[in-house]
């Protein structure tokens, strides 16, 4: 797959269905999303339909510079000239619709506008005119968690226009795609790598692929792609990552870049390390969360496991051991660790290794979730909540030449 090459739209049947059936009877749609998710892949491909049943399609992309100048956001129709002459707002706005019908030749219109939450309140005005005088029909993409002018509010909110609450892609769709990027198909551990990595979006998808394939950790073997990732990260995808993280500010900067560095890991950390030894595949899993900085194992012994279980997770943790950080939180007194690892043995020795160099918290009192709930509907009859007496240990990453700090 070549950089900038564009991904075949995949998954994407009903939600293509669904704008241009708004477009034609409704006058437009907007569709919101998270950046990456894919709107402006789908606006590309509800245009190019349109465009083959005879319809005139104008495209403009707003843009951060552009939102602070007025009629800055639809610069790229090039409907505005100084020529132009014109009675006031409503007069520029008549007669930029008049230029666009005129370039049309009789022919329905499409108003295209990537990123409309960054237009200008004037290049929103004239969105807003179009769709409600019906002299065109709009189609706006929108990025989901940011404000878009009240303009461009109203036409979904009060006005005739739909909005469509784009969503990631699953993990089937996601796998569908992958492989049809790569013109071939892709070992099952390396696809779900992909998806949880990528987590359903199409652009890092595209960013993360073309950088695996250029650095050579993602290889043919027998047919199957399979990715062998070595820690790197291409100019382009930094580039990416970059971008979105230097939109954040204050604690939410700080909590991107400690999640950064951390993978954590549910009740499915064992059985993916027992799927990955009857599939052969478990030196490649192993090394993995050999390398990853921090590893956090949520809720250890929440669903038990067979023996054979403990024993790979007590060999990837003693891995680990004095090498990199890794976090456990645990419901279960150490006394009672026996119980999900089956052998005493075992377990006293993975605690041994767990307990040196660590920090052991002990938190007690109200579970978070039982107070909001106690919040939102109450106290129980006796007037407490019901999981008040619930305790929770917590097993911080070990730091090398720290001392044991008891609960």
């Amino acid at each position: 797959m070549e950089r900038g090459e564009e991904l075949p739209l995949i998954g994407r049947a009903e939600e293509l269905a669904f704008l241009s059936t708004a477009i034609a009877e409704r006058g437009g749609a907007v569709v919101a999303g998270a950046a990456g998710v894919g709107k402006t892949r789908l606006a590309r491909e509800v245009s190019s339909v349109l465009v083959l049943d005879g319809w005139h399609v104008a495209w403009a992309t707003a843009t951060r510079s552009g939102s602070d100048l007025p009629l800055g956001g639809v610069t790229g129709l090039g409907l505005a000239d100084d020529g132009m002459s014109f009675q006031g707002r409503l007069g520029l706005l008549s007669r930029m619709t008049a230029v666009l019908l005129e370039r049309a030749g009789g022919r329905q219109t499409l108003v295209l506008v990537d990123d409309a939450h960054l237009l200008d309140e004037l290049s929103a005005a004239f969105v807003h005119h179009l769709a409600i005088s019906g002299a065109a029909a709009v189609l706006l993409t929108v990025r989901t968690g940011q404000q878009p002018p009240s303009a461009v509010v109203s036409l979904y909110k009060d006005g005739p226009v739909p909005r469509l609450e784009l969503q990631p892609l699953g993990q089937a769709e996601f796998g569908e795609l992958a492989s049809a990027a790569l013109g071939a198909d892709i070992e099952p551990d390396t696809l779900h790598h992909l998806w949880s990595d990528a987590a359903g979006n199409v652009l890092f998808l595209r960013e993360l692929v073309a950088d695996a394939v250029e650095a050579g950790t993602l290889v043919q073997v027998g047919g199957l792609w399979r990715w062998e990732p070595d820690g790197t990260v291409g100019p382009r995808l930094a580039e990416l990552v970059a971008d979105r993280m230097g939109r954040l500010e204050g604690d939410r900067r700080l909590l991107a870049e400690l999640l950064a560095v951390g993978e954590p890991l549910g009740a499915d950390l064992v059985q993916g390390l027992v799927e990955a030894r009857d599939t052969r595949s478990l030196t490649r899993l192993q090394q993995r969360y050999e390398k990853v900085a921090l590893l956090i194992v949520d809720e250890l012994g929440f669903v038990p496991f067979e023996r054979a279980g403990g024993e790979l997770l007590f060999n990837l943790l003693a891995q680990r051991y004095e090498q990199r950080a890794t976090i456990i939180t645990t419901n279960l007194a150490f006394g009672e660790w026996v119980k999900v690892f089956g052998d005493e043995k075992l377990t006293t020795a993975l605690l041994d290794r767990l307990t040196h160099h660590s920090h052991i918290l002990t938190t007690r009192g109200e579970s978070y979730r039982s107070h909001r709930r106690t919040d939102d509907n109450g106290p129980d009859q006796d007037g407490r909540s019901p999981s008040s007496d619930k305790q929770e240990t917590t097993a911080p990453p070990p730091r090398t030449g720290g001392g044991k700090k008891g609960d």
